[in-house]
């Protein structure tokens, strides 16, 4: 009997590798080339899982054109319009959902300065404006992220060509509260957020002179503490950052000369791991990455092309 109790282990254990749900295939390791969505190719759109779909907001297009365009899908693999927002086409801005909505944040706009604005919607198709002038003032670059029943923003580059390192939290869009200015990580743009547990993580960035690898969290906001100076990733600009599966993942950027398509995990913030050093995309920074359906996504972004793919994992 116990020859037998252990070969039918080391059959069950082929059959599990086999099916791709073993160790071999880590959620970020295996990826599949799902559409080439019907929006036009772009880079610095913003996307977010809401209403049991992805949603992708905006961004900047190879006319160089400033996108106001709304798009959804349901499975990733078809994608619809929904009609165009009513604020002016832009980059670099944040989106989030907070409860039954999704806030959409500042970014660098058609008449080429950072707004401040913000606007939310219930439903995808009808957006309304809450403030046209936010009191942290124009941005582009800002982050923006969901967390502890308010909305978040920290960082981004103002009108000045100033980098902050300041946070602000509001409870719905209108209401703003300074949490700390400065923090104390470095001022900087385009960096990754990500929520783990009770914690609430900053990775990466941007300033005038160098790109970051450091990563930081904090627990109100307010309080930050660094978990690693430099993760194990090259420092980088762009980089798309999501959490899924009790971990924070890291994928793509821009390096000091280079393109990127190497994905990285943490199950803390401190401690990372390579997962892939080469995806089967082409190298690219400006895309976005998130989690929806127990599958990681990767949209649009930039390789030398602007892109409309969409990748999912695994």
């Amino acid at each position: 009997m116990r020859p037998f109790y252990f070969r039918l282990l080391g059959v069950a254990a082929l059959c599990v590798l086999l099916s791709g749900c073993g160790p071999r295939n880590p959620l970020g390791r295996n990826w599949v080339f799902a559409t080439q969505a019907p929006f036009t190719p772009r880079m610095m759109q913003a996307a977010v899982a809401y209403r049991n779909g992805m949603w992708l907001v905006g961004g900047q297009d190879g006319d160089n054109h400033f996108c106001n365009d709304v798009w959804f899908s349901l499975d990733g693999f078809f994608w619809a319009q929904a009609p165009e927002g009513p604020f002016t086409g832009r980059y670099g801005h944040g989106l989030a959902v907070l409860g039954n909505r999704m806030f959409l944040v500042g970014g660098y706009d058609d008449t080429f300065r950072p707004r401040s604005d913000v606007w939310a919607t219930d439903d995808g198709r009808s957006w309304n404006m809450i403030r046209r002038d936010s009191p942290f003032g124009g941005r582009y670059g800002a982050s923006l992220i969901a967390w502890q029943g308010h909305l978040w923003l920290v960082g981004g580059l103002d009108g000045s060509n100033t980098y902050h390192n300041d946070v602000w939290w509001s409870p719905d869009g209108d209401r703003w509260t300074m949490a700390a200015n400065p923090a104390p990580f470095d001022a900087r743009n385009l960096v990754g957020l990500a929520v783990l547990g009770d914690r609430l993580y900053l990775v990466g960035g941007v300033d005038a002179e160098k790109r970051f690898n450091d990563v930081w969290s904090t627990t109100d906001g307010v309080r930050w503490q660094c978990e690693t100076s430099s993760a194990g990733f090259a420092p980088r600009a762009c980089n798309s950052v999501a959490t899924a599966n009790g971990k924070i993942y890291v994928v793509g950027g821009y390096e000091a000369d280079k393109r990127q398509n190497d994905v990285w995990s943490s199950p803390d913030g401190k401690n990372w791991k390579c997962v892939l050093k080469k995806a089967p995309f082409t190298p690219r920074w400006a895309m976005s990455c998130l989690s929806f359906g127990a599958h990681l996504w990767i949209l649009a972004g930039h390789d030398g092309r602007f892109l409309a793919e969409v990748w999912r994992s695994p």
